[in-house]
């Protein structure tokens, strides 16, 4: 971990990292995964369970007919809090993990719980503000909704590191850390989106030797999401590493 304030980290220094992190703390992480996303995968569940099997026909019918089934709407709004709410409260948790043992602190299930959903709040106004901004742009053109989201990919991480930083402060600090160098940047997040995707695929596959259940699905989304907790941590500690060397450099 002191390679995070003493060098520039490449993506095999945050694998490696990273992986230390999990492997250590993998069961804090096990039970913050079941706390935030269990029950929301449970309702997810049940939800599809009364949806049609065909989606894209449902999708289809919605179109033609101009309306929407009471199922869809449902399925669509918990997709919707799952990606603005539950799982940046992974991410908050997974920096503190990184942070904590970054500054050699000690630290257990109860402290991380309480300092990730202590940013409840703040998180609700920051993630309505990265939508605002990116909706906005992707309406106007592609391009800028692209730029965008790639500025803005630590504003999980500036929300939980800082006391006095929220909305749209939280998005300027993380665009001031990529726009120097947003290819980079940008080609790194391409890496570790193949490597969650690759991840997934590989544990579906598995699942799909099992016979079919409500259960199984539940317990698929929980185990993916557990997984997904060490792409956090990667992140976590990328953006530990960035904002190290942008304090120093903006000191200067």
């Amino acid at each position: 971990m002191d390679l995070i304030n003493n060098k520039k980290l490449r993506i095999g220094d945050i694998l490696k990292i990273a992986i230390s992190l999990f492997k250590t703390n993998w069961k804090i992480i096990f039970f913050i995964n079941l706390i935030i996303f269990l029950p929301i995968n449970i309702v997810t569940s049940v939800i599809t369970a009364k949806m049609p099997n065909d989606y894209l026909e449902i999708l289809r019918d919605s179109v033609l007919t101009q309306t929407i089934p009471a199922s869809l709407s449902l399925y669509s709004g918990v997709m919707l809090l799952v990606l603005l709410f539950f799982a940046p409260l992974a991410r908050i948790a997974m920096f503190f993990i990184a942070n904590e043992t970054a500054n050699k602190a000690e630290f257990n299930l109860n402290a991380i719980l309480e300092k990730t959903f202590s940013k409840w709040k703040y998180l609700f106004i920051a993630s309505l503000a990265w939508i605002l901004v990116i909706y906005i742009s992707a309406l106007l053109f592609i391009i800028p909704a692209i730029y965008f989201s790639v500025c803005y990919i630590f504003y999980v991480q500036v929300l939980a590191s800082s006391a006095d930083k929220n909305g749209f402060k939280v998005l300027a600090y993380s665009r001031a850390l990529v726009k120097r160098k947003w290819f980079q940047t940008s080609f790194t997040i391409i890496f570790f989106i193949a490597l969650k995707y690759l991840v997934e695929f590989l544990l579906l596959y598995v699942f799909a030797l099992l016979p079919v259940s409500r259960i199984l699905g539940v317990v698929y989304s929980t185990t993916a999401s557990f997984l997904e907790c060490f792409i956090h941590l990667c992140y976590a500690v990328w953006f530990l590493n960035i904002d190290a060397f942008y304090k120093k450099e903006s000191a200067k």
